[in-house]
């Protein structure tokens, strides 16, 4: 069911659709489709604000159980860099693997709630490849490889004090 201007026998200008599936549009449209700036909610809890281009979203915030996504997006499909904001207060900003659940892929920067910070390489939504981890409240910090979200192969870890430690990791322990 739509309400709102029409023009041509086709949904043109402001309106709002509610269709039997339960999605629920408010916002622009131009030539029957979604276009310009509007929100959509859908029943399992999505909700897209933003910008809008023959009925997919452009550049907005995706929302579900409390974490947000803003990007651009390419046939519903985010693309570029983009943030989110976790429920948690966790944020990350940088690429995403967008077919797979949004998970972190390539490079990216996560600044954790308690204010420990990850910058490098993602995959699978864990730090891997070549990346820097500095802890907050030790004030110290590990420059070098990860695997799977743990330290593994070269790296440096550098101390409040000064102290640096070269060294190999495997699965997160020092070996040498």
């Amino acid at each position: 069911v739509y309400k709102g201007d029409w023009k041509n026998d086709k949904q043109h200008g402001i309106g709002t659709c509610v269709w039997n599936w339960g999605d629920v549009y408010e916002g622009q449209w131009e030539d029957g489709k979604r276009s310009g700036k509007g929100t959509e909610r859908y029943p399992n809890g999505i909700e897209y604000s933003g910008s809008w281009v023959r009925g997919y979203w452009k550049e907005g915030t995706r929302k579900k159980d409390g974490t947000k996504y803003t990007g651009t997006w390419y046939k519903n499909s985010l693309r570029q860099d983009i943030l989110i904001e976790y429920a948690n207060g966790d944020r990350y900003f940088g690429r995403i693997d967008s077919r797979s659940s949004y998970k972190k892929q390539g490079e990216g920067v996560m600044i954790y709630k308690n204010g420990d910070t990850y910058e490098g390489k993602w995959k699978d939504d864990q730090h891997h490849g070549q990346g820097r981890y500095a802890w907050k409240e030790d004030k110290h910090s590990y420059n070098g490889m990860w695997a799977d979200g743990k330290m593994h192969g070269k790296g440096t870890m550098f101390y409040a004090d000064g102290k640096r430690i070269y060294g190999i990791w495997e699965n997160g322990e020092q070996k040498q």
